[in-house]
């Protein structure tokens, strides 16, 4: 839920726009990381890089309980 939160919250995406990114959406340059959100990159807050990083480096555990699309 944390990461589906910090979405919602910070960005103001729907469940329907977070459900529907995919992984190479996520980037890093510079040390800082990047959303891209529609053609938009948005930095991402480190601690929340941090959680996709880990949601990205193991695909097939479950997203908030939600089985991810690998």
């Amino acid at each position: 839920m944390r990461i589906i939160g910090s979405l919602f919250g910070l960005f103001g995406l729907t469940i329907r726009r977070i459900v529907d990114l995919a992984a190479d959406r996520f980037g890093r340059a510079d040390g800082d990381a990047f959303l891209t959100i529609g053609d938009h990159p948005v930095l991402l807050p480190p601690k929340l890089a941090v959680l996709i990083e880990q949601q990205l480096a193991s695909p097939g555990l479950p997203v908030d309980g939600v089985p991810t699309r690998g």
